[in-house]
């Protein structure tokens, strides 16, 4: 996923058939794979390159892909109806049921690319459903940010405010963690 994401990118500034056709071999492995496999960790890097590389080559089979892909994910979301718990919403427990972390800005990355390419197809039902997932998600992302008035037993407290953690409840901090919260809430 991350180097279908690297030549998608590569592809968004320089055009090249080559890149077009290692998407060309690429999707129907990946779509089986997925099928067969289905893994969250696997959603959002291939979201984020299919959904830029459909952008160019307007390929309906990678439109669709991209869709089978945020909507399987999507059902796992926290919501009002699922989860009894108002801070957990917005939060996707992909893993284990009603449990949600910051996994949830890693899914947040590929929402808002699911997102864009359902507002450049015209695809309002799915506008619609991929703006609120994207908005809850962010919501979700935003506060598990270590704000100052909950750092008072952090040894080192200016170094953590800030810094996502890695749950709700857990404050454990990790530099990926907070790279992917920036970059899915940038884009949103």
């Amino acid at each position: 996923g991350e180097a279908l994401l690297a030549l998608a990118m590569e592809y968004d500034h320089r055009p090249s058939s080559p890149i077009l056709e290692a998407f060309d071999r690429a999707i129907s492995f990946y779509r089986d794979y997925f099928r067969d496999s289905r893994s969250p960790a696997f959603v959002p890097w291939q979201v984020q390159a299919f959904a830029l590389i459909a952008k160019h080559s307007k390929r309906q089979d990678y439109v669709d892909y991209v869709f089978e892909l945020t909507d399987w994910l999507a059902e796992k979301q926290l919501t009002s109806a699922n989860c009894g718990w108002p801070e957990l919403r917005g939060g996707v427990a992909a893993q284990t049921k009603g449990r949600a972390g910051v996994t949830t800005a890693s899914y947040l990355e590929g929402f808002t690319d699911a997102l864009n390419l359902a507002r450049a197809i015209g695809d309002l039902d799915r506008v619609q459903r991929y703006a609120t997932l994207v908005r809850e998600a962010a919501r979700f992302t935003i506060q598990l940010q270590i704000r100052p008035e909950e750092a008072y037993f952090i040894r080192s407290a200016q170094d953590a405010i800030g810094g996502i953690r890695a749950a709700p409840a857990v404050n454990r901090l990790r530099i990926d963690h907070c790279q992917h919260a920036l970059l899915g809430l940038m884009k949103t």
